[in-house]
């Protein structure tokens, strides 16, 4: 259970793998990095703001939330995994084209370098 958060960041980081040139990828490890450590501070907190939500807001002393205490936070969890999915669905590029792109152009340079030397 405690490893969950780390598989996520597998992809992250070939993601940046892919998409930076040399120069580029230590700056964007740095900001995956940057951004899982505040993750792990930001949503505890918030969690704990949401939780027992009927003890706390007044808007929230309805029956779901007073037998659930802890509905509400991990019910904002699932919304914002749900809205990252999506958005990773519509509007991430595959970043395999652009790695297949170098390689079949490094092949073809391989194959002109071949006939070259027959």
């Amino acid at each position: 259970m405690l490893l969950l958060p780390a598989f996520p960041s597998f992809i992250l980081r070939d993601m940046v793998m892919q998409i930076c040139d040399e120069t580029n990828q230590a700056a964007g490890m740095s900001i995956i990095n940057t951004a899982s450590g505040a993750g792990l501070v930001i949503g505890p907190t918030i969690g704990g703001f949401l939780a027992q939500p009927a003890a706390k807001y007044a808007f929230f002393n309805k029956p779901l939330y007073r037998h659930y205490k802890f509905f509400l936070p991990c019910m904002v969890c699932a919304v914002i995994c749900g809205i990252a999915t999506v958005v990773g669905v519509l509007y991430l590029k595959d970043t395999r084209q652009q790695s297949r792109k170098k390689q079949d152009l490094a092949h073809l340079k391989a194959i002109q370098v071949r006939r070259k030397q027959r």
